[in-house]
């Protein structure tokens, strides 16, 4: 049970305590915001200069307190950002939890969203952007998206207050259902490889419209276009890769460097990094990084 299950709101019912959480620019605090209202209020994470907002609504009879987490790319703590989102989804302080994804953008968002299925099996998903991904061409099938993972999920345009009611009936589906004993103070994320195939062949599924070629054609695209800044021409071997460009990507803070590394899909490139990084003098957070997204790479050198 969270903190916040034990207090009363103003309807004299308990007030159930709702983590969001999603990557930066999904639309995450506008959610937030179009929920609470004012009745919101923003501090500093105890030891942390993270912001996390909290605000409070009343909604069918139902008591809520919504918790804005940080704009995070995974789980794993290797940010203040990360670690303040993992701490209070894995300390139990949240009844349900709410992951943010982008309609136009799901494949990347998903990584996220598995992730923090493996924290806790109070989830729903909320499908933002739903009217971006429409004027793209683009349409996600939500039903086939719950089907796949498992877990409600529910599509919003959050900025016209679409989809808001159908994501507290959601979570009131959720809360309903008693929650499965987990322990998670020794949470370890599943393969980083496993998890970025699981998460392309969820979105492959569930993406349709006549947008998906398009889809398909930019991720292609932001792959070749990655390759080219690295210096990698089709059929050439990997000496002629551009050491340089590798070494200004990683020499970055390492969310920037997590943030690059988590858009690379292609094995080829990511070994070429590993090659380049083995000779640089990256410190433990960096070569952490690295051996999540290679987990088979041994030979990454030890600080």
């Amino acid at each position: 049970m969270s903190k916040g299950a034990g207090t009363k709101g103003k309807t004299g019912q308990p007030t159930q305590v709702v983590a969001l959480m999603g990557n930066p620019n999904v639309g995450k605090s506008t959610l937030f915001n179009r929920l609470t209202g004012l009745q919101q209020h923003t501090g500093n994470w105890p030891g942390k200069t993270v912001e996390v907002a909290r605000g409070r609504c009343t909604i069918g009879g139902r008591n809520w307190e919504l918790v804005d987490l940080p704009g995070t790319y995974a789980l794993l703590s290797h940010s203040p950002e990360e670690e303040v989102a993992r701490a209070f989804v894995a300390g139990g302080e949240a009844d349900a939890l709410v992951v943010v994804c982008d309609a136009t953008s799901l494949e990347r968002n998903l990584n996220l969203a598995l992730q923090a299925m493996e924290l806790t099996d109070r989830v729903v998903i909320c499908v933002n952007l739903m009217d971006e991904a429409q004027h793209k061409g683009v349409r996600v099938d939500i039903d086939a998206l719950s089907q796949e993972l498992g877990v409600p999920v529910v599509g919003a345009a959050a900025r016209q207050g679409k989809g808001l009611h159908q994501l507290l009936a959601a979570l009131d589906g959720v809360l309903a259902q008693p929650a499965a004993a987990q322990e998670t103070g020794g949470y370890q994320p599943r393969d980083p490889a496993e998890a970025y195939a699981r998460a392309s062949q969820i979105a492959a599924k569930c993406i349709q419209g006549t947008g998906k070629a398009a889809w398909e054609k930019q991720l292609r695209l932001e792959d070749r276009t990655l390759a080219t800044q690295l210096g990698f021409v089709e059929g050439a071997q990997v000496e002629s890769l551009d050491t340089e460009a590798i070494r200004k990507h990683l020499s970055q803070r390492a969310p920037q460097v997590k943030a690059w590394l988590d858009g690379i899909r292609e094995p080829y490139l990511l070994d070429a990094i590993c090659d380049v990084a083995v000779e640089m003098d990256l410190p433990a957070s960096k070569l952490q990084l690295l051996k999540e997204r290679m987990p088979n790479r041994e030979f990454i050198r030890e600080e």
